[in-house]
């Protein structure tokens, strides 16, 4: 390097070679090579790192090398390290599992089909969610009582029968870990209304 004012003749690229954006398609001779000018002399020879060793440069490494490792982390699917999933365009992290799900709340539509939801955000997206139907309350979660599992924040039950009391539990997990159960009553009155039971 060397210590004088930048040549403005002699930038390495311009947009399109004309200075400005073209919404256009053009032909391949509007990219054409353009000579770079000669170097002008002037200026003191300066050195900008005299080895790596330099803090500066390792300062300015160590910030290159954490943003490489912060992108492997959560690659996605066409980076190294990426572990295909079925449907995703990446590697999805999830994030840790809270104590149990919020917002958890059921209505019966006239149909009689049962709509649970629960709260989404960013501090859930990605957990799966398990869902388990029983006719006793504060149920504990078992295989024989599991209806689905869902990566969604939504679930419609329709296998649900007239005229009866049911509780749902939901549980978020991730490959590690599980929540507690949430749960949620639904009183399945004979004329079913639109009505939302917490």
């Amino acid at each position: 390097c060397r210590d004088h004012q930048a040549d403005p003749s002699r930038a390495r690229c311009t947009i399109l070679r004309g200075g400005g954006y073209a919404h256009s398609v053009k032909p391949v001779d509007a990219f054409k090579g353009v000579p770079m000018p000669s170097l002008k002399g002037g200026g003191q020879s300066k050195t900008t790192f005299a080895s790596t060793a330099d803090k500066r440069y390792q300062a300015m490494l160590a910030i290159i090398q954490k943003g490489s490792r912060d992108a492997l982390a959560v690659p996605r699917i066409d980076m190294p390290t990426a572990i295909p999933i079925a449907g995703q365009s990446r590697m999805l992290v999830p994030p840790d599992v809270p104590e149990s799900t919020q917002g958890l709340k059921v209505r019966l539509d006239r149909e009689g089909v049962a709509h649970l939801s629960w709260d989404r955000s960013a501090a859930v997206i990605g957990l799966n969610a398990e869902i388990y139907r029983s006719d006793k309350p504060r149920f504990a979660p078992t295989p024989q009582t599991l209806l689905a599992e869902t990566p969604l924040f939504v679930f419609r039950d329709d296998t649900v029968k007239p005229g009866a009391r049911v509780y749902y539990a939901v549980v978020l997990k991730n490959s590690k870990s599980r929540s507690n159960p949430a749960y949620v009553a639904l009183e399945f009155p004979l004329n079913s209304d639109d009505k939302e039971v917490e």
